[in-house]
């Protein structure tokens, strides 16, 4: 299979979503650890790389999810942007077709794909066909 501009697009954009994601992870495990105002170099670029994706979900959080655990939420909203991108033309009859039950199979769909993308990454399920 020979992959086209699209193809390599899509792959660096997933790419980088994954390194901003399990980045946010290791923020918020290290976060556990350490004060918020460490002045150490690592710490510090954790704080530099994912500051820009919880900027970006803190205004569609809930006020009562506390500022620790947004991390979390950030990696769960990249998680689902990766499968969006990933299955994004299954995606578009959603929108075409908005039935109840092609919403309901599209979001198991897209709950699976999350934990197939977590399996592929840390090495336990390879994708198969491209």
């Amino acid at each position: 299979m020979e992959w086209t501009p699209v193809d390599w697009m899509l792959a660096v954009v997933n790419y980088v979503l994954a390194a901003v994601g399990y980045t946010l992870l290791g923020r918020l495990l290290l976060s556990i650890f350490v004060p918020p105002d460490w002045h150490n170099y690592i710490w510090r670029f954790f704080v530099r790389v994912t500051d820009p994706a919880l900027a970006a979900v803190r205004p569609i959080t809930p006020k009562s999810v506390p500022d620790g655990l947004l991390p979390l939420v950030a990696f769960f909203w990249i998680l689902l942007l990766r499968c969006v991108l990933h299955h994004s033309a299954a995606l578009g009859v959603v929108v075409q077709h908005p039935s109840p039950a092609t919403i309901a199979i599209y979001l198991y769909l897209l709950a699976r794909c999350m934990i197939d993308i977590v399996l592929v990454d840390i090495g336990l399920l390879s994708w198969s066909g491209g």
